[in-house]
């Protein structure tokens, strides 16, 4: 960030001789104005929750399922779970 703000020509020059997206710029300055270099960090960009998510039960009951019937496929083991 130094670089692009120590330059003597605009952000989005800079920016462009860097091969820098702009807006990845302003991006990571707000970020580590808000949290330092914690801010900064890689993140996974998975949502924090998921509503279609799985509950521990159900996922328990898919692999006990497929365990009594190691010799289907994923395919059949669902459609049959499915059809109950």
């Amino acid at each position: 960030m130094d670089i692009v703000e120590e330059s003597t020509l605009p952000i989005k020059t800079t920016c462009e001789k860097l091969q820098l997206n702009s807006w990845r710029y302003y991006d990571w300055r707000k970020r580590y104005k808000a949290d330092g270099m914690e801010g900064l960090k890689n993140h996974k960009s998975t949502p924090a929750s998921c509503s279609h998510s799985l509950l521990e039960e159900e996922k328990q009951a898919i692999i006990d399922y497929a365990l009594k019937h190691p010799d289907q496929r994923h395919r059949k083991l669902a459609k049959k779970m499915m059809d109950g």
